[in-house]
């Protein structure tokens, strides 16, 4: 949110809206920073985390199987990594930490080019010069070349699309639709036609403004580097907040950040949903937190209320009531496509606003064969993305190898020289032997219609697309794909389109609900925090939390 959010009142009543990563680290936080603040979540389901969903049952046979029909893994280096993994620690879930190593074959990642085939993302000389001999390559070397040289746009120039920033500093559209479409669409699971330049690409943004090129921003930042002879650099100034505003050790925090800087990669055994299992077990705790297994259909209340409490929430509870609750503040960390619907008929303008802001949809197809392995072993790593270059037919995304990463964690440790923490329960271990774990992503912004409509395939149609990608791509037999067993998973609405222009735009429905409700609103989820990942929601969870307290 905007910087205006002050502290609430004592013994305020706070209402937070959503049961997902967003909400349940929002009132985590501000439970724990304000314990005379009465805190009620709502959470429609009883399994926290939204779309977090690490599913477990049976394989083919009989022995029991993890299947994430969400995410999986958190990036190391970020701030909200440091806050998560630092929290699960606290509450006694540091045991089943696991990294990855930046030398692990689970951190070699493909693209598929336009020939089907798989190309690695350079790691090495060998890799670079089998990347530089693919169609991946075409304008690249030249448009590094040139890119110092091509003349920035001004400071005030309006936002644009990814693939029009990168398409002028590398002087080609190439580059974008070989390589950079595929990490997005991995990221966003949309076009990098349609992808806002300040969401998808801001370090790119802030680069050429502040220096003119991408390579003099590079330029700068190594020499900064090299003349940094620190020996411990600085907490950031958000994991420095959190230090103190939560009374950790600044010696144990920096420890743990300088630790997961060197992995590209952490995981939880059992699966992520841990994490918001974890979380939802502590506020449980909390004397000042209520959870309410109801659905808020209603948000009324603002600015001339002149009430203290005052914003209401009409919600259903799990039984069919119907109540409303009053609140000095409500938290809505929900997508901004759920949040419409609460305002309709109370705030016409905040509603045409947010229903203005579409989303994509995604499909996830698990796939798990015990006592094969049918991962080629020269593309064994995280997994692969398909770039727009690629015809495509099956809509794929990307598919990710979830049994190399399984096979490549490790114990974590906080410290070098730590004791590594203690193995995980067998339960709660990966299968045991070969096998081979994927899953694939579908659609996204490839369901999409010229309205931005999807239309999404049967569960049927989908893995037998799945089937044949893996086929062509991997060289999977028909035998072994038949006989896997598969699960599919529609993630409607998951991911907002961040159309150029998208930050404006947030900003103008952030700036409408801090006006019509006088600080009784604050929006969180992956909607407007400050980038699309669980850290990233995490951080904006934190920050505002801070706000408020």
């Amino acid at each position: 949110m905007l910087s205006q959010l002050t502290k609430l009142p004592a013994n305020a009543r706070v209402g937070v809206v959503g049961g997902g990563v967003a909400g349940l680290t929002f009132t985590y936080f501000l439970g724990k920073l304000r314990p005379d603040v009465q805190i009620t979540l709502f959470n429609p389901e009883s399994r926290p985390g939204g779309w977090i969903h690490s599913w477990h049952t049976q394989g083919p046979d009989g022995r029991p199987v993890m299947l994430e029909r969400g995410p999986r893994t958190f990036r190391g280096v970020s701030d909200g990594t440091v806050l998560i993994l630092d929290t699960l620690m606290q509450l006694g879930h540091g045991d089943n930490i696991r990294s990855v190593s930046k030398d692990s074959s689970a951190d070699r990642k493909f693209v598929l080019d336009p020939r089907d085939r798989l190309v690695q993302v350079p790691n090495s000389l060998g890799s670079l010069a089998r990347f530089l001999a693919s169609p991946l390559s075409k304008g690249l070397l030249w448009g590094l070349a040139g890119e110092w040289a091509r003349k920035p746009v001004g400071a005030d120039a309006p936002d644009e699309s990814a693939e029009a920033l990168l398409t002028r500093r590398f002087g080609s559209p190439y580059p974008a639709r070989n390589l950079f479409s595929a990490v997005y669409r991995g990221i966003y699971a949309d076009d990098v036609g349609r992808l806002s330049a300040q969401k998808a690409v801001g370090r790119m943004v802030r680069d050429e403004r502040a220096h003119g090129s991408l390579t003099a921003a590079a330029w700068a930042r190594w020499r900064s580097a090299k003349a940094d002879t620190s020996a411990a650099p600085e907490l950031s100034p958000l994991v420095a907040a959190y230090g103190r505003a939560l009374g950790r050790d600044a010696q144990e925090l920096r420890s743990l950040a300088h630790r997961l800087a060197q992995f590209p990669m952490l995981g939880l055994t059992g699966g992520l949903q841990q994490f918001p299992d974890a979380f939802q077990a502590a506020v449980a705790r909390f004397p000042n937190v209520a959870l309410c297994t109801g659905t808020v259909t209603g948000l009324r209340g603002g600015a001339g209320a002149g009430d203290k409490q005052a914003v209401a929430l009409e919600y259903t509870d799990a039984q069919g009531a119907q109540h409303k609750g009053k609140f000095s503040h409500v938290r809505l960390a929900v997508a901004p496509n759920r949040m419409a619907p609460l305002v309709a008929g109370a705030n016409a303008p905040l509603f045409s606003k947010l229903n203005a802001i579409r989303s994509n949809t995604v499909s996830l197809v698990n796939m798990y064969i015990p006592g094969k392995d049918i991962v080629p072993a020269q593309f064994r790593g995280f997994g692969y993305l398909v770039p727009e270059s690629n015809a495509n037919p099956e809509k794929l995304l990307g598919v990710i190898f979830d049994s190399v990463i399984e096979q490549s964690f490790a114990p974590f440790a906080v410290a070098d020289g730590a004791a590594p923490a203690a193995p995980a329960t067998a339960a709660a271990a990966a299968p045991a032997g070969i096998y081979t774990k994927l899953t694939a992503m579908v659609g996204g912004s490839l369901y999409n219609d010229a309205e931005g409509h999807p239309t999404i395939p049967s569960e049927a149609e989908t893995i037998a697309r799945v089937k044949r990608a893996l086929s062509r791509h991997l060289g999977a037999s028909p035998t072994d794909l038949d006989g896997a067993q598969w699960l599919h998973t529609v993630a409607r609405d998951c991911l907002p389109q961040f159309v150029p222009g998208y930050g404006a735009q947030a900003a103008e429905i952030e700036r409408a609900v801090l006006a019509d409700y006088a600080q009784g609103v604050s929006l969180g989820g992956m909607g407007f925090a400050r980038g699309p990942g669980i850290p990233d929601v995490v951080s904006d969870a934190f920050t505002d939390a801070m706000k408020l307290h």
